[in-house]
């Protein structure tokens, strides 16, 4: 694991800034619209100025997409550790696993979807630093050597893998199974009744199966 000693005083401030407004900010999205919380309330609970908050998140929707990219790394550093013998198809029964138990709550993953859709910024990347990556998850070996990755890429790269592999063999784009993927990702939070929420990881795995049924995989 990567010391602490190997990141600069400032490089540390900075990712332990940065890594506490986004948990403050995560925290109230679990029970607050993301249009009604205020950036100054953010700020005076990390106690830091407003004006630091913008270095570092020009818009109020960068701190989301940070969150985003966090979260997706440690999901896929989690599948790589878990299932590095598993075949594409079984690391992304293993991604979709992970990330629901990882998902904040029914609020937060609304709130999340709307900003998404409503601030087209799916395809928006922000660049994250090792030492970004290292104090957001301090226990996870290795993880501020990793690339950051969209989900969307992750899940292309293993079904194109699968296809090489001859786990699937289909006439049907990698691009559009991919589609297919992240519909099931997004529209089964939203399909299910917010009570039902505890139970995603278990939807996630039958909708999969179908999925998987319906390519002819292996």
């Amino acid at each position: 694991m990567t010391l602490e000693k190997d990141y600069s005083l400032r490089e540390k401030k900075i990712s332990k800034t940065k890594i506490a407004l986004m948990n403050e900010f995560v925290k109230r999205l679990e029970v607050t619209r993301f249009n009604d919380i205020s950036i100054k309330d953010v700020c005076d609970s990390v106690e830091v100025s407003e004006a630091t908050f913008y270095n570092y998140f020009p818009k109020k929707s960068d701190l989301v997409q940070y969150f985003k990219e966090l979260l997706t790394l440690k999901t896929i550093w989690e599948v790589e550790q878990k299932g590095s013998k598993m075949t594409p198809i079984e690391k992304i029964d293993l991604f979709f696993s992970v990330q629901a138990d990882n998902m904040p709550n029914t609020n937060a993953f609304y709130e999340l979807v709307s900003i998404f859709t409503g601030e087209k910024m799916r395809n928006i990347r922000l660049q994250l630093s090792a030492s970004d990556k290292y104090y957001a998850f301090p226990d996870c070996e290795g993880i501020e050597e990793m690339p950051s990755m969209l989900f969307e890429e992750f899940l292309a790269a293993a079904m194109k893998q699968a296809i090489k592999d001859g786990i699937i063999v289909t006439k049907t784009k990698p691009a559009d199974i991919v589609i297919g993927l992240m519909t099931i990702f997004v529209g089964i939070p939203l399909a299910i009744e917010e009570k039902d929420f505890v139970n995603l990881k278990n939807h996630y795995k039958k909708q999969l199966s179908v999925f998987w049924k319906g390519l002819g995989a292996k």
